[in-house]
């Protein structure tokens, strides 16, 4: 597995992370594992990536495995800038992506045995959209390359305070 990117952030600044994600999915990975220890921010951040998409209410999948966010092709997407290194940016390539994103998939593996799910959880991976999955690891990730599903590993840390991030960014193809 090879170490791609590391950003680090404040807290609330998640643009150079978003940024990165678009990125990859046009490299064509849509499934995000996401690993990090309880309140690193997984949640925060598919919160934040459905809202830059107009997706205003994003939840915990904890007790449910999975949250289905289907995008609506009618919808009016946020046209307001994002601030990236002090300069104000449409995102155009933000917006002709997200019409190509039909669901956002948001899976919660916490405390569930990975192979109790397999059938299931490999079915919905096939779907097509952005599926992004909290409590992943490098193990998951490693068998889902292996099985013609490429994903990235992004590992969240903090700082002691809680207000910085950091975002390291793996991938397995």
């Amino acid at each position: 597995m090879q170490e791609l990117s590391t950003i680090t952030t404040d807290e609330c600044n998640l643009v150079a992370v978003i940024d990165s994600l678009l990125n990859y999915q046009k490299m064509g990975i849509h499934i995000f594992l996401l690993e990090g220890e309880i309140g690193a921010g997984k949640t925060f951040l598919v919160a934040h990536y459905a809202q830059t998409l107009g997706i205003q209410c994003v939840n915990s999948p904890s007790f449910s495995f999975i949250q289905e966010y289907s995008l609506d092709s009618n919808q009016n997407y946020p046209q307001k800038p994002l601030k990236t290194n002090n300069k104000e940016s449409y995102h155009q390539d933000l917006l002709l992506h997200v019409k190509q994103i039909p669901c956002i998939y948001h899976y919660d593996l916490y405390l569930k045995e990975y192979s109790a799910i397999q059938y299931e959880f490999l079915e919905s991976l096939s779907k097509e959209g952005i599926h992004f999955i909290e409590w992943g690891n490098k193990e998951i990730a490693t068998q889902l390359a292996s099985l013609g599903f490429p994903n990235m590993l992004v590992t969240i840390t903090t700082d002691n305070n809680n207000a910085t991030r950091t975002y390291k960014f793996f991938s397995t193809i």
